[in-house]
């Protein structure tokens, strides 16, 4: 892709200490008109929980269902601990996700990366390419340009 396709792409300048106020602005505007900005505030997991099915240990739910083998479980949990697309943390919550969401969520975060990594430096990129989630990055990018 050439710059000049990108540079049609970018909504708002490349992020800098000077302009960084108006960025995060009407980067998160944009994010909100388009629907996205849940990315920029929840996790997967916060997003997607069912949170009816949310179970304690030791709670009832009341229904007959058979016991699940919790050695069992524990096996196969560590023998996928290492497996994860993305890149992304294995995800051991105790509740139940919403699948649609999960796809949701998966697709808005990619449009929201692309669109943070268009508008900022290399130096910013490297900054936040270690981090897993849309939201540790635009954390991580309001914490480094919000310091005064």
């Amino acid at each position: 892709m050439n710059s000049e396709t990108m540079m049609k792409k970018q909504l708002v300048n490349i992020l800098t200490h000077k302009n960084w106020r108006e960025w995060f602005q009407l980067i998160e505007l944009y994010f909100t008109g388009e629907e996205l900005d849940f990315v920029l505030h929840q996790t997967e997991e916060e997003y997607c929980a069912v949170l009816g099915f949310m179970v304690q240990p030791g709670e009832s739910t009341n229904a007959n269902t058979p016991v699940t083998d919790h050695e069992g479980v524990d096996k196969l949990g560590k023998s996928l601990e290492g497996l994860s697309l993305g890149g992304e943390k294995t995800r051991s919550q105790g509740g139940r996700m919403n699948i649609e969401k999960q796809r949701l969520y998966c697709k808005a975060s990619a449009k929201v990366l692309y669109t943070i990594s268009i508008c900022i430096d290399p130096l910013d990129g490297d900054l936040i390419h270690e981090f897993a989630t849309v939201k540790e990055k635009w954390d991580q990018l309001w914490t480094k340009y919000s310091k005064v």
